[in-house]
């Protein structure tokens, strides 16, 4: 995907994807609860909102939350991807070893 497409295309697509997963038949797949998104650039976590991203043009102050939140009714969380990268690995990889 070419994140430099801008917010509207990048984001299409990425409700495409997800449209499709919600309607597969996926062993275990229950209630949709929540949304997470990593973004490749500076995201202000109480907006939701990218600042200022370097590669990113015509992202800056897209309304990523309030976009999918109400397409989907849910919470969702936004913030830059090596941040979401590294609650992943402390939550389900190798970082689930060690204590904060």
């Amino acid at each position: 995907m070419d994140i430099a497409a801008g917010p509207e295309a990048s984001l299409r697509r990425v409700e495409e994807l997800f449209d499709a997963m919600l309607a597969s038949d996926c062993p275990g797949r229950g209630k949709l609860w929540g949304i997470g998104i990593g973004l490749p650039g500076p995201v202000e976590f109480a907006s939701g909102k990218p600042v200022a991203p370097p590669i990113m043009p015509g992202w800056d102050g897209y309304p990523v939350r309030e976009r999918f939140g109400t397409r989907y009714d849910v919470s969702v969380w936004v913030d830059n991807e090596v941040n979401m990268m590294a609650l992943g690995e402390f939550r389900a990889g190798l970082g689930r070893r060690f204590a904060i």
